[in-house]
């Protein structure tokens, strides 16, 4: 894996018009006597790839930016608005954030590739956990248990549940009647999903279920089988997540030797 991110080279023409024993450190112009080098132009390149830019953008535009940019802080050191105090605690949080980014990207990188084999056995042990079911359920969100008791009687005496969902869910699904569509158990918080489970087509659950989000009532509308995801399919999602888990280790290590105190105030 490649440190931050692939070199972005300006453009084929513009490689194509410089010497091809360019270097990194070839000067490209001067500017008030200060070099641009190359290396300069690549690192801004890649910036403005990053914004979706550089690929779009002349050889000659590039070029010029990264002039104006040297004319513009030549000024302001001669202003010395390098000195302001706004400027050099932005510059500090900055250099703290590209430090930090770049260390992860080491981290990651000194982890090595995460080989295939590695990778079957995340997917075989996340199979192992996985419902060969679907369920297609909605739900009604409120912010307290009381409310929800008092809706679910509304349903005992035979108001729709999609009706009361767009009239009473606090929940994002309300415009749908509180619909989720399709989805496996272990896609939903285990609060949620242990209750779900136990519900037969056609059923709500018959008591207000608590989670982090707040109390639901749940409507199981019908389950289907469903194959499990292939290793191809998961591949990327199971590489991400080993990335993210090397990652966390790291950070929960630094902060697990680290002495924090956290004012209260």
């Amino acid at each position: 894996m490649k440190l931050i991110s692939h070199r972005v080279m300006l453009t084929t023409a513009l490689l194509l018009s410089m010497p091809l024993h360019a270097s990194e450190g070839d000067v490209i112009a001067t500017v008030n006597g200060s070099p641009v080098t190359i290396k300069q132009l690549n690192a801004y390149a890649q910036i403005r790839q990053s914004q979706g830019q550089a690929e779009q953008m002349p050889e000659q535009m590039i070029l010029d930016e990264v002039i104006n940019r040297e004319l513009i802080t030549q000024d302001a050191t001669q202003r010395n608005f390098n000195k302001d105090e706004s400027f050099t605690t932005a510059l500090q949080e900055q250099t703290k954030n590209l430090l930090a980014a770049y260390t992860i990207q080491k981290i990651i990188q000194d982890g090595g590739e995460i080989d295939d084999a590695t990778l079957r056995s995340e997917y075989d042990t996340y199979i192992a956990t996985l419902s060969d079911l679907e369920y297609r359920a909605r739900h009604i969100l409120l912010d307290d248990e009381a409310t929800a008791a008092a809706i679910i009687k509304e349903l005992e005496s035979g108001k729709d549940f999609s009706k009361l969902a767009e009239e009473k869910s606090t929940g994002p699904s309300a415009a749908e009647g509180g619909s989720l569509g399709w989805f496996r158990p272990e896609q939903m918080i285990p609060e949620f999903s242990n209750v779900l489970i136990t519900l037969k087509p056609g059923q709500y659950s018959d008591q207000p279920v608590k989670t982090q989000f707040g109390w639901h009532i749940i409507l199981l509308e019908e389950t289907r089988k469903q194959p499990a995801p292939t290793f191809d399919s998961m591949r990327e999602g199971l590489k991400n997540n080993l990335i993210s888990q090397r990652v966390q280790n790291y950070i929960k290590g630094l902060r697990n030797s680290a002495n924090i105190v956290i004012n209260e105030k």
